[in-house]
This record gives structure tokens, C-alpha cells and sequence, in this order.
């Protein structure tokens, strides 16, 4: 019983995780990636340009 909750608290903070993670997660990529282009968008465009 003590290996089932073991389980059943690693899925729920895996499911947490990924539930909670990736659902909060997209809405800030893409404003953060359109806000600050400039971190991994100028590196490469400037060099790929250059």
C-alpha cells in the first residue's frame, strides 16, 4: 500500500506537471517569443544575415 500511494503521488505531480505546466505554459511562449525576439531569433537571424 505504501508503493501504491508512492505511484499514485508521483502520476498526480507528473499529471500536475504537465497539466498545470503545459496548459499555463503555451499562453507564454508565444507572447514571450513575439515580445522578445531577440534572445534566440537575432542570434541566428544576425548570423544567418551576416
Amino acid at each position: 500500500m505504501k508503493k501504491e500511494k508512492t505511484k499514485r503521488e508521483l502520476q498526480k505531480d507528473t499529471l500536475k506537471q504537465v497539466s498545470g505546466g503545459k496548459k499555463r505554459r503555451p499562453s507564454t511562449p508565444p507572447p514571450a517569443k513575439d515580445e522578445r525576439p531577440d534572445r534566440g531569433t537575432v542570434g541566428p537571424l544576425i548570423r544567418a544575415d551576416e
